[in-house]
């Protein structure tokens, strides 16, 4: 079931606070860096105590190293990111119905003022988290606008917790980890 946009009244200040995960962070490079060490650590003792051609070594030493000036560039072509902040507000319908949201973005901060006409968008997995009263469901965007059915005036974008570069950084560190134990195994 997918959850739909409504329009709705900011009823009070959004609340502002810092990231839990700041957008300068590097998990991807570092688990890249760390699974690039163990792998070539692998392979120099492999060279020492095994039969291996000079080839088979320097492409299990090249690859990983490759792999990780490829996610170090990624990371420094990155925009840099704004201050990303997560903000909590509450919007009411027309209906009276009340809703209470978390928006991670990094947009200005007196960009949402209370009695600001909203329109809402929840994020995909928002129906996934169960109720409770302290419970602030996700949104993915947030627009606000001059009249119920009139123009955009701004728009609120979520912003994801981890950039791309370090979503691909943590995923080849899982492939060339199991690439070296598969080349292991199989030797």
């Amino acid at each position: 079931m997918a959850v739909q946009p409504y329009i709705g009244v900011l009823t009070g200040p959004a609340r502002v606070t810092a990231a839990a995960v700041s957008g300068r962070s590097a998990p991807g490079l570092l688990a890249v860096s760390v699974a690039a060490l163990i792998s070539i650590a692998a392979w120099s003792g492999r060279a020492l105590f095994a039969d291996m051609g000079t080839t088979m070594f320097l492409t299990g030493v090249i690859v990983p190293l490759v792999l990780v000036a490829g996610v170090a560039i990624a990371q420094r072509l990155q925009p840099a990111p704004g201050d990303d902040a997560v903000w909590e507000f509450t919007v009411r319908t027309d209906k009276g119905s009340v809703h209470h949201h978390s928006l991670r973005t990094g947009a200005r901060r007196d960009a949402l003022r209370p009695g600001d006409l909203l329109r809402v968008s929840p994020a995909r997995h928002a129906t996934l988290f169960r109720r409770t009263a302290d419970r602030r469901s996700p949104a993915r965007a947030v627009e606000i606008l001059a009249t119920p059915a009139g123009p955009v005036i701004d728009r609120l974008n979520a912003t994801s917790a981890l950039p791309t570069p370090q979503r691909a950084g943590l995923a080849l560190a899982v492939l060339l980890l199991a690439a070296t134990v598969i080349s292991f195994l199989t030797a």
